[in-house]
């Protein structure tokens, strides 16, 4: 399984677009590096040890939420119930998974009065500590990691509101992403302009839309004169890295078409890499393949 890292802060669906091609399937904890996330480990040897998070919850100075993908194509932050939490305080494990998740937080509420009443927040020696362990991971991202260079200085400016080189660092990496995300929008454009022009064979057409994070919406005519069933396993999606995958989900394509009939409906690859071809396979209709452009056609 793939996971991205601090997603707290805005557009995690451009990330995941640039992570590359993942893996079908659900990991157990078992079998996935979450298994071997333990109370007790810092905050860097769980990074370490299961990769970076999906998605931070930094709404408490005292603690950080981390969560991390079981499947692929959960949404960590839109809906962090579905992700796997681990909970640091002071840079260290405490909680992990959503039994001991929910236990720290009965635990956080019956003492958070008293922490209140103390005028507890984070401490000068701990919150120089947090500044100096999140700065050291922001040097180790590459440039071209726009969205976690991004969360990272956020976090480090919202440690240090005065500190003037996070500031520039926000404001340079917020206009980058913006960028980024408008070369991405005006190339998807371009593609799909050739994309939904239907094309394929004497017995079927096919025409499709890029929608971006593995989701496609698709068109199915059957222009012969046979009848054939259309089905969510007929699609395939082939990457720019050589890697092909088969539909994750789709509820539009079960039932059978007919002479000049057609069908459309969206179609999700658990895959966030960037496409080269999508494939429709039928028995009776034949192969049609649709190739993505590289460029603006």
């Amino acid at each position: 399984m793939g996971k991205r890292f601090w997603s707290a802060m805005a557009i995690i669906l451009l990330i995941l677009v640039l992570g590359g091609c993942l893996g079908l399937g659900t990991l157990t904890r078992g079998e996935s590096p979450l298994g071997r996330i333990h109370t007790g480990m810092t905050e860097d040897e769980m990074v370490r040890t299961a990769g970076i998070p999906a998605y931070i919850d930094i709404s408490d100075s005292r603690h950080s939420i981390y969560y991390y993908k079981e499947k692929l194509l959960a949404d960590c932050e839109k809906k962090p119930e579905g992700c796997f939490p681990v909970v640091v305080v002071g840079g260290r494990v405490v909680a992990v998974g959503s039994e001991q998740l929910g236990a720290w937080q009965k635990k956080k509420a019956a003492t958070g009065p008293v922490e209140k009443a103390a005028g507890a927040d984070v401490p000068v020696e701990s919150r120089k500590a947090e500044i100096a362990r999140l700065d050291r991971q922001v040097r180790k991202l590459p440039m071209a990691k726009t969205l976690e260079n991004l969360t990272l200085y956020r976090r480090l400016l919202r440690l240090d509101p005065e500190n003037g080189r996070y500031r520039r660092k926000v404001a340079f990496y917020q206009d980058r992403l913006e960028k980024e995300k408008a070369r991405t929008d005006t190339l998807r454009k371009a593609r799909n302009k050739a994309l939904e022009r239907p094309e394929g064979n004497a017995r079927v057409l096919m025409a499709l839309k890029i929608l971006g994070a593995g989701k496609f919406h698709v068109w199915i005519k059957n222009v012969g004169d046979t009848p054939f069933a259309v089905a969510a396993d007929q699609f395939s999606l082939l990457c720019r890295n050589g890697k092909r995958f088969g539909p994750y989900r789709s509820k539009d394509f079960e039932l059978d078409l007919g002479p000049g009939q057609q069908v459309d409906g969206r179609i999700s690859f658990e895959t966030y890499c960037s496409p080269r071809e999508l494939t429709y396979t039928n028995p009776v209709a034949g192969i049609v393949s649709r190739t993505v452009p590289e460029t603006d056609p």
